[in-house]
């Protein structure tokens, strides 16, 4: 039987790879009515959103995944990858 992890993954896999990083990365850090307003907000196969949100609402209260510091360290790199491609783009504009 797979772990959430696991599962999580399997789901992941036929999705974008970097919309896949920024969905596995919230799984784990957003609580379920957040998964849930993110999850409706995206164009993804609706089996994908029901198999996403029945297993973050099945985890445990204090479930955070196997360990965050991986997580929250590749969220970081994501923002400031964002910050620095809206400065270069504001840069050439101007």
């Amino acid at each position: 039987m797979e772990n959430i992890a696991e599962r999580v993954e399997t789901i992941l896999a036929d999705i974008e790879k970097p919309l896949a990083d920024d969905l596995r990365n919230r799984f784990y850090l957003l609580n379920p009515l957040e998964v849930a307003r993110l999850l409706h907000s995206l164009d993804l196969p609706d089996a994908a959103k029901a198999q996403l949100l029945a297993l973050k609402v099945g985890q445990p209260p204090q479930y955070k995944g196997p360990d965050l510091a991986p997580l929250v360290e590749r969220a970081a790199e994501q923002f400031w990858e964002r910050i620095v491609e809206t400065y270069r783009t504001l840069n050439e504009i101007a």
